[in-house]
């Protein structure tokens, strides 16, 4: 099976399985890695298994036996994840996964019911009267489950009939393990994975700023009113008496009124003249009528400020007159 492997350190073989022994706090994982060659092996013995378990094995074996040319494992989580791919590429160690150990769980019989089909609840896997637990299970999940009948403590769970290997679960009171510690390192996973693959969203959540959404805003705008036509213009000036008093009268003001001195300053706008301004904008915008850049630019930072959010609800409740600028 290794006749090719003539070398020392050529090729090394890792795998992780829980202890069949009870220590006083819980049972652990036994990480054992063998160089193929010369046969010698390393173990470590930690309570929860994880990558970094893995990781540390590796290093302390790199250390006093040297680096090697490839390490085999099988597709487990512990071996598949980028943090474990990213330190062997980082080394330059070759990895190649033994599919010959899935493969033969393939053989393994499915089990009784639903034509061994499940689905994984907050739980675990029901099977029977036992709940099977796995931190690599999602609840909702429905898995196509196998056991092997010599040992009742465990199942492995495959995305199809056929398809990829999921999870091995296992049973805590079958297999001699407490279950409420399993229960606790199932579930602090799961929301160590949750958390690892919900990173990026978040990050791409965080990097979206009130200022991208003007563009759509107005984009949006302008597709409303795309089907609006300005009515007809009619092409004669329009006049009456009234009107030519009151232009007269504004032609003939006192120049002092007209144009304001130059030490007089504009006042900046309340609170609210500002909510008024951003009701009259909104009220153009749902009547389907375009707004000039400007004015969309301030209404749309405008509206993303507490002053905004606290003047509409004040509007809900008091009305108008308490809100809005009459002058």
């Amino acid at each position: 099976m290794n006749a090719h492997v003539t070398n020392l350190n050529q090729l090394w073989e890792i795998d992780a399985s829980p202890a069949d022994v009870l220590t006083t706090d819980g049972r652990h994982a036994l990480y054992l890695v063998i160089d193929i060659w010369s046969r010698r092996v390393m173990i470590l013995v930690t309570k929860t298994p994880r990558t970094e378990a893995t990781l540390s094995l590796i290093r302390r074996a790199i250390l006093e036996w040297g680096v090697p040319a490839t390490i085999k494992t099988d597709n487990g989580s512990d071996f598949t994840s980028r943090r474990f791919v990213s330190a062997m590429n980082a080394i330059a160690i070759k990895r190649i996964e033994n599919d010959a150990i899935r493969g033969l769980d393939l053989l393994l019989a499915p089990v009784a019911g639903n034509d061994g089909w499940r689905q994984a609840s907050k739980r675990g896997v029901q099977i029977d009267q036992a709940f099977f637990i796995s931190p690599y299970l999602m609840p909702g999940t429905r898995y196509y489950c196998r056991h092997d009948p010599q040992d009742m403590g465990q199942i492995y769970c495959f995305e199809s009939e056929a398809g990829t290997f999921a999870a091995t679960a296992v049973c805590p009171e079958r297999a001699g393990i407490d279950p409420h510690a399993a229960v606790k390192a199932a579930r602090e996973k799961q929301t160590e994975l949750i958390a690892e693959s919900t990173k990026e969203f978040r990050a791409q959540a965080r990097s979206i700023k009130p200022r991208d959404m003007v563009g759509c805003m107005m984009a949006d705008a302008r597709q409303r009113s795309a089907n609006v036509v300005a009515f007809p213009q009619t092409a004669a000036a329009y006049s009456s008496a009234a009107l030519s008093a009151a232009s007269d009268a504004m032609g003939s003001g006192d120049s002092q009124l007209a144009a304001p001195k130059g030490n007089v300053v504009t006042l900046p706008e309340t609170r609210k003249q500002r909510v008024t301004r951003a009701v009259r904008l909104e009220a153009v915008l749902t009547h389907g009528d375009p707004l000039p850049p400007q004015d969309m630019l301030w209404l749309g930072s405008y509206q993303t400020t507490a002053e905004y959010r606290s003047q509409k609800d004040m509007l809900r409740q008091f009305g108008a007159d308490a809100v809005l600028d009459k002058s």
